[in-house]
């Protein structure tokens, strides 16, 4: 049950997943080709809804949030340690 429990979870465990034909590893090799299409048609609704992927972080684009608002350090405070290259300005800042 394991790794049909895992498929499940990634599928979001749509009404057919619980249909009696496919209930063990015989079954659902005996309806393998029900299955397929299944899984196929709800990879195409996957697609459709076009998952944009996040972009890659920038290494310190949190910097200034992080030390001004979490640490209380001021902006100047955050300004010399970008002089004196302790933490880097990231190209997000205007």
């Amino acid at each position: 049950m394991g790794d049909k429990k895992t498929v499940l979870e990634v599928l979001g465990e749509p009404a057919w997943t619980r249909e009696g034909r496919f209930s063990d590893v015989l079954k659902r090799w005996k309806n393998q080709g029900d299955l397929d299409r299944l899984i196929e048609g709800w990879t195409r609704n996957l697609e459709k809804r076009q998952f944009t992927p996040k972009a890659a972080p920038i290494s310190g684009q949190d910097n200034e949030y992080i030390l001004t608002n979490l640490l209380g350090l001021s902006q100047e405070d955050v300004s010399a340690l970008e002089k004196e290259s302790i933490i880097y300005a990231t190209s997000c800042r205007k």
